[in-house]
């Protein structure tokens, strides 16, 4: 009798710390012999990025539920009712032998319609802060993928850390073509700025304020602004081209950070892991609304390890210039600091993740 293929799907998205992780695993899948799809949301980043790395993807109508806005909360659960359905239809059309949720309010309704046909679920947990989402999936999922060491008595189910699964393409960046990439020359200084997927309004104008200072000291900037924010920060700043990369979203990330030699970032968990894989030094700016302010325990952690600087968001216009200019002149604290990230990714993640995966799956088709 043939043994049948392993069919994973996968659910996640909103942002690309959502997706990127599910992505890493698929490709380490389809490397096995196995396939995934994808379940995500027409409006979210994945309609584009999952496509774009060629595996299967379907719409689930989802919604996030705003506790701070209880009068929206009953049409939200309608939707997520909506979506529930609707992953129930796909999953039972596609039959996968899992499911892997990787975050998102996408994740959530995907992992309920899974567990109520019966599909295994397992959930990746990213952040130094556990979210509440995951927190009620583990009440029935197989298995708890953390990045994290994982709190004592906060999970339902097994739990196994493993360090969050990066692409392929951060381990193999080549600086000298990345730079070529990026317009720099041999001895140009570079620093990236990134708020994001979705942009960071307070970065964007710290950035702008600093902009002809930096280029005054011959400084290259990379500026991913975020979409919505990009036809701005064109208008603001003001400073000549052949310093500066102005992009509305930074598709090549993996050559980006290889290009730059500091990086300021928001700290979300997979642009830590992302910084991790190249060993780039940077100047971390947590996101002040992120659920139980995960950001910044994802920002404490680098910076207790002298692997990162931290700003608050509500300083960094103030001093992020000075932590720029204090970076470029220590080139000690930067080689501290390179060799320091390090350590917290993992090259091996998804090859790990992966063979969890496999097991649950066997485990399942034994009982």
């Amino acid at each position: 009798m043939k043994e049948k293929k392993l069919l994973l799907a996968i659910a996640g998205g909103g942002t690309g710390g959502h997706v990127y992780p599910g992505i890493a695993v698929a490709e380490e899948l389809r490397n096995r012999g196995g396939e995934s799809f994808f379940l995500g949301t027409e409006r979210g980043l994945e309609n584009r990025i999952v496509p774009k790395a060629g595996f299967d993807f379907f719409v689930v109508e989802a919604a996030p539920i705003e506790r701070k806005k209880p009068w929206l909360i009953f049409s939200e659960l309608i939707q997520n009712l909506r979506g529930i359905i609707s992953g129930r239809n796909i999953l039972q059309k596609k039959r996968p032998q899992a499911l892997l949720g990787t975050g998102g309010y996408v994740s959530f309704s995907s992992a309920f319609a899974a567990w109520s046909l019966g599909i295994p679920v397992i959930i990746n947990e990213q952040n130094a802060v556990p979210g509440l989402a995951n927190k009620i999936l583990s009440n029935f999922a197989a298995l708890c993928i953390s990045a994290w060491e994982p709190k004592e008595n906060f999970w339902k189910c097994p739990v196994k850390k493993i360090g969050l699964p990066v692409r392929k393409d951060f381990f193999c960046t080549n600086r000298k073509l990345a730079r070529k990439e990026f317009g720099l020359k041999e001895n140009d200084i570079a620093v990236l700025f990134f708020g994001g997927s979705r942009g960071s309004i307070s970065i964007n104008r710290a950035v702008s304020a600093i902009a002809k200072r930096l280029a005054d000291e011959k400084i290259f900037i990379i500026w991913g602004t975020g979409t919505e924010h990009f036809e701005n920060v064109m208008r603001m700043s003001g400073v000549p081209s052949e310093k500066m990369r102005i992009l509305p979203y930074i598709d090549n990330m993996p050559a980006a950070l290889s290009a730059a030699d500091i990086a300021v970032t928001r700290s979300g968990a997979m642009t830590v892991a992302e910084i991790a894989a190249i060993g780039i030094p940077s100047i971390l700016v947590p996101f002040p609304y992120a659920t139980g302010d995960h950001q910044k325990a994802n920002a404490l952690k680098l910076k207790e390890s002298n692997a990162a600087e931290m700003i608050c968001d509500e300083e960094v216009s103030e001093k992020l210039y000075d932590s720029i200019s204090m970076l470029i002149n220590d080139s000690k604290k930067r080689f501290v600091m390179s060799e320091s990230v390090r350590s917290f990714c993992d090259p091996d993640s998804a090859k790990k993740m992966a063979d969890e995966i496999e097991k649950v799956i066997e485990s399942g088709a034994k009982e």
